[in-house]
């Protein structure tokens, strides 16, 4: 989903036979932003449509409610569009992601793969891309490893270039081991965010986002950075949530640096 926006969980979206939902974003100066999701039986969304873009994607399951692809589809149908495969372990872990992109006048074809692998606990510990070596052989090429502390919480994230750490992010969690707070560094976003400021701001120093729970351990808030040009959106913002009698959301308020009222989210959903 674009922005920073949470997602309802799958089983409850089965629960509640939801067919579609619609979020409608609405900005202080009566301008919009108009996204809808379809879904199957299972949950599982088959349709995302950010609609005021010329491309929707589609998502194809298997017998066992895993997404086995990711079709980018052309509201006017008539060039290809990219699609991604992916392909399952034994223990239903992905293996492999194969990416099919299109690009250029003649629409040229082009072929992204990437490997997981996994611990005994089956959370996910690397990712690699196949790339060409100088023998013109397909090799692994590390691109991200997963660290997790004892309590099997994902602890931290390396992400390498050229075979060394770039980014790495940090994970901290509470006594009932919830997500409270991910930072990242890495050293060339500082540069990016503060020479392409929209807005008049202070320099952006840190790069966190926080996460706040009630008492049904649901996320009622999302301090973070967020930027969008076509938004006029350049700061720090409060994404605080809303939920139905059914648990699913129903709404957020979006709030400038915590004092600001920029936007509101609502969440309209249709059933079977």
């Amino acid at each position: 989903m674009f922005g920073q926006f949470l997602e309802n969980d799958k089983k409850l979206l089965a629960a509640n036979k939801i067919q579609s939902l619609s979020i409608v974003e609405l900005f202080a100066d009566s301008t919009c932003l108009h996204q809808k999701m379809q879904y199957d039986v299972h949950g599982n969304e088959t349709k995302y449509d950010l609609l005021r873009l010329d491309h929707y994607y589609k998502s194809f399951y298997d017998d066992l409610n895993r997404k086995v692809q990711e079709l980018k589809v052309d509201k006017n149908g008539e060039e290809p569009m990219d699609s991604t495969f992916f392909e399952y372990d034994e223990y239903g872990n992905v293996e492999k992601e194969t990416s099919v992109y299109y690009y250029g006048n003649e629409r040229n074809e082009f072929v992204m793969t990437y490997n997981y692998e996994y611990n005994d606990l089956g959370k996910k510990v690397k990712q690699c891309q196949m790339g060409e070596s100088e023998s013109e052989k397909k090799e692994e090429i590390l691109l991200t490893e997963y660290v997790y502390n004892k309590a099997g919480n994902l602890e931290k994230v390396l992400q390498f270039m050229d075979g060394e750490v770039a980014i790495t992010e940090f994970y901290q969690y509470n006594e009932d081991n919830l997500l409270i707070r991910k930072d990242i560094d890495d050293p060339t976003w500082f540069e990016r965010v503060n020479m392409m400021k929209i807005k008049q701001r202070p320099n952006i120093s840190e790069q966190y986002s926080t996460y706040t729970y009630d008492g049904r351990q649901r996320v009622t808030e999302v301090y973070q950075y967020f930027s969008d040009p076509c938004l006029s959106m350049d700061d720090y913002y409060a994404y605080r949530y809303s939920y139905l009698p059914n648990g699913l959301i129903a709404g957020i308020e979006v709030w400038e640096k915590r004092q600001k009222l920029v936007s509101k989210v609502r969440f309209d959903y249709l059933t079977r």
